[in-house]
């Protein structure tokens, strides 16, 4: 599997020889960076896979285009998961993400929830996303240049990536958030227009589909793992939203000649 691909600024590199994980791997995906420095700048904590979610889409390995609207970090009572976005067909994508150390039980928040997800009013989703990212846009102009300066901040800062920990994945990888996320979310890009078509789509469709992900960001020598109450709640999942509906992925930055690469797999729960 030595197929290398070119597409915009990113190298593709579909497979990996010689994993340290068990499991089956598929859907195997590295993307390299080489402008970024040649250290690991987080600590593999769960806000950081989100925040490369929203860099690269690609790693979560789904056929159709991906618009992430917001984090929610507002518990899981109201907006149960840590990422929510939209595909170009119109279905929901709901991302809850772990950190691969220990067992996890990232499904539960969404069991008994899944009809309330088909049926949601359909003004929910696009007002909070509007709110959110005119936080964003603030946030945007006052620090975008500053980033590489500031070691922490005295209060969470709202917006649509991820702020429950005072932007703490945004500081650690400012280089990713100011070339490749701030760009992306600037008044004047695509990325709005885009958000706006998506969920027109979901609007006008009929099915309201929803999909589910679990999202293990993984530490060196960690392992994506379900505790007991995890497996329970897997297959009440499935059973509730269907098999094809339940999908798990991996992600972790690696070092590699060039730089930090993010690697992306699909885990096995066996």
């Amino acid at each position: 599997m030595a197929r290398n691909l070119k597409k915009r600024a990113d190298i593709f590199s579909a497979g990996h020889d010689g994993h340290p994980w068990p499991g089956v791997m598929n859907q195997d995906l590295i993307i390299e960076r080489p402008a970024y420095s040649s250290e690991l700048p987080g600590t593999a904590n769960e806000e950081e896979g989100t925040l490369w979610l929203w860099a690269y889409p690609e790693l979560l390995a789904w056929p159709c285009k991906i618009q992430w609207l917001f984090s929610p970090v507002v518990g899981n009572t109201k907006f149960p998961g840590d990422l929510y976005g939209v595909d170009e067909t119109g279905r929901l994508i709901l991302v809850e993400a772990k950190c691969a150390v220990g067992r996890a039980d990232p499904y539960e928040d969404f069991i008994g929830k899944t009809s309330w997800f088909r049926e949601m009013p359909t003004t929910i989703l696009p007002n909070r996303w509007e709110k959110l990212l005119r936080h964003e846009h603030a946030f945007i102009e006052q620090y975008i240049s500053m980033l590489q300066q500031v070691t922490r901040f005295e209060r969470a800062h709202p917006g649509v990536v991820p702020y429950s920990s005072r932007r703490i994945a945004v500081l650690q990888w400012h280089e990713l958030y100011r070339s490749r996320i701030a760009p992306m979310l600037a008044p004047g890009s695509d990325y709005e227009t885009k958000v706006a078509e998506y969920l027109d789509r979901r609007e006008r469709s009929v099915m309201n589909q929803v999909s589910y992900f679990a999202l293990y960001t993984v530490p060196r020598g960690g392992v994506p793992k379900l505790s007991k109450s995890g497996r329970e709640n897997y297959a009440r999942l499935i059973a509730e939203a269907g098999p094809e509906n339940v999908q798990v992925r991996a992600v972790q930055a690696i070092k590699t000649s060039q730089g930090i690469a993010i690697w992306a797999w699909t885990p096995s729960f066996q």
